[in-house]
């Protein structure tokens, strides 16, 4: 299985060590605005283009991270003709923003 993640779950991150993974590459969508909830972002269908990473995780991982992730839905999206699993939030909230961290 393969997740795009965005925001604390990228590299470097506070929440990565949750991410029992590996790297992929780097990847872009199209079809999503960013949204800054604080400490952490969200993404919402709309207009924009989202930056994040791909990575190769197990069933085990999506199991936790559909627990972890309260107020995200895990929705599947094609990147470069590969099946894609992201989380979405419920309904936008937050302020739209490009960059999450700024």
């Amino acid at each position: 299985m393969f997740l795009f993640v965005y925001g604390t779950l990228k590299m470097g991150q506070v929440n990565h060590h949750l991410l029992n993974g590996d790297f992929v590459s780097k990847a872009k969508i199209s079809g999503f605005d960013l949204y800054n909830i604080g400490s952490f972002p969200g993404i919402y269908p709309g207009s924009g283009e989202v930056e994040g990473e791909i990575y190769k995780v197990n069933k085990k991982t999506i199991q936790f991270l559909d627990w972890f992730e309260i107020g995200y839905k895990r929705e599947k999206i094609v990147i470069d003709d590969q099946n894609v699993f992201v989380y979405v939030l419920f309904k936008p909230r937050g302020m739209k923003c490009k960059q999450w961290p700024k």
